[in-house]
């Protein structure tokens, strides 16, 4: 259930609480599984980061289709800071 509400997109604490784990113990069990190169808490941690990457991927591509000038707006902001972001446009009007 953790895995496929990470797919979802729902944040590593509510998808946590809502598989019936306390989000402390989940972030002590993946950083164990960071310390570790092989065994439960690292396969933990490679479908996690799997689970987290799907969602960000789905949520760019949406983003990507969005008829909105401003959902691109903000994508190219967030995916290319240095060319479209805050600090890039101050660096063209300087």
């Amino acid at each position: 259930m953790l895995i496929a509400l990470l797919k979802a997109g729902v944040p590593h604490y509510a998808a946590a609480e809502l598989a019936g784990v306390r989000p402390g113990t989940l972030k002590g069990w993946l950083a164990r599984g960071r310390r570790e190169r092989s065994g439960p808490f690292a396969d933990l941690v490679r479908d996690v980061e799997q689970a987290a990457a799907e969602a960000e991927v789905r949520a760019i591509r949406l983003i990507g289709r969005s008829k909105d000038w401003r959902a691109q707006a903000w994508l190219l902001s967030v995916v290319a800071p240095e060319r479209y972001g805050p600090d890039a446009m101050r660096r063209r009007e300087g």
